[in-house]
């Protein structure tokens, strides 16, 4: 069954700091606390995330990179971390002052609604840590 979940997250940083951070697909791993390295070819992205018997690679497609919108899509062609497929990502960011708001949405295949309980729970929490790591780094930089 196909589901979706939608976040939303207030950056104390430019939206320029943010999306330099976002845009190329590279160094998540600086902001994303489930990474532990990232690489980008082409449209190509390959994640790879730690697990108990050693990392594990997730292969990512990235479908747009919109400058003007400050959006990013992604799709998930395989991955270890969660028991869902047809994995589509997205980041929109949106300018408030000196502030940033990233919505980050996901929709995903899930076999049952407990499965998509457990989920929503630790996705949300990722998002969440790389919202702040995000804010982190933009406010150490500037």
């Amino acid at each position: 069954m196909k589901k979706g979940i939608q976040t939303q997250h207030k950056i104390k940083a430019p939206i320029t700091d943010i999306w330099d951070l976002i845009k190329t697909g590279e160094k998540w791993e600086d902001w994303l606390p489930i990474l532990a390295g990232s690489k980008v070819v082409g449209n190509t992205r390959t994640c790879d995330v730690p697990t108990p018997d050693g990392n594990k690679d997730i292969f990512e497609e990235i479908f747009l990179v919109s400058d003007l919108e400050k959006t990013f899509v992604y799709q998930i062609h395989k991955q270890h971390s969660f028991p869902a497929t047809d994995i589509v990502g997205y980041i929109k960011l949106e300018e408030n002052g000196n502030s940033t708001t990233m919505y980050w949405s996901v929709e995903m295949n899930v076999a049952s609604d407990e499965i998509f309980t457990e989920l929503k729970g630790q996705i949300e929490h990722i998002y969440a840590e790389g919202a702040s790591k995000l804010e982190e780094l933009a406010t150490t930089a500037a």
